[in-house]
C-alpha cells in the first residue's frame, strides 16, 4: 500500500495531530546503501561510504526525532580530495498525517560535523555546527521531502518525489527487552 509522505521544516509550535499510522510508529535505522545512494545524488560524489548510526524515531503522538551517533560519511567528488565527516546530534520534529499525507514541522536541530581531508597532509579537522536556522530554504534529509511510502513490520520505504531528498530504505529497530 502506498501513502504520501511530506517532510517540511519550519520552526512552529506543534498543532494537534491526526492519528498516526501505527506501522510507522517506532524506531528505524537507515539502510547504509540507500543513504550512500541519496548522498551521491545530493553531493555529486562519485564515491561514498557511510557507516554508523542514523536512527529515526516516530511516536504515536507524532513527536519524532533523528539521532546521529558517530555517523561516518567518506566521499570523493571528481577532481577533489577525499572528505571524511563524522556527524553527531539530532533533531526533533512533529509528524501530522492528513489524508495519507504526512507533514513534518521541525522543532529543534543540533548537529555537529567534524570534517577531515586525509589526502591533504597538515590540514587540521574542521568542526561545524548546524541548527534548524541553517536549513531554511534547503531540502534534504533534515529539511524537506515528499512522496509515497510503504511500511510493514520490518521495513519502511520512502519514495520521494524529489530525487535524493531522503534515504529511501529504513529498517525497524526492535525494542530491547
Amino acid at each position: 500500500m502506498f501513502y504520501r509522505l511530506i517532510i517540511a521544516s519550519a520552526c512552529l509550535a506543534s498543532p494537534a495531530f491526526s492519528e498516526m499510522d501505527p506501522c510507522v510508529v517506532g524506531s528505524w535505522r537507515v539502510d547504509p546503501e540507500s543513504f550512500e545512494m541519496q548522498f551521491k545524488q545530493v553531493s555529486g560524489a562519485e564515491e561514498a561510504f557511510i557507516e554508523g548510526g542514523l536512527v529515526m524515531s516516530v511516536g504515536a503522538d507524532g513527536q519524532s526525532s533523528f539521532t546521529l551517533n558517530d555517523l561516518l560519511i567518506s566521499s570523493r567528488v571528481a577532481g577533489q580530495p577525499r572528505t571524511v565527516m563524522f556527524l553527531n546530534g539530532g533533531s526533533a520534529f512533529s509528524l501530522d498525517p492528513q489524508d495519507q499525507i504526512f507533514i513534518s514541522i521541525l522543532d529543534h536541530m543540533q548537529i555537529s560535523v567534524e570534517v577531515h581531508i586525509p589526502d591533504l597532509a597538515g590540514i587540521p579537522p574542521m568542526e561545524m555546527r548546524f541548527t534548524e536556522d541553517d536549513l531554511e530554504g534547503v531540502s534534504g534529509i533534515f529539511a524537506t521531502a515528499s512522496g509515497a511510502y510503504t511500511c510493514n513490520e520490518s521495513e519502511l520505504v520512502l519514495l520521494p518525489e524529489e530525487e535524493g531528498s531522503i534515504p529511501y530504505i529504513w529498517y525497524r529497530i526492535e525494542p530491547e527487552e
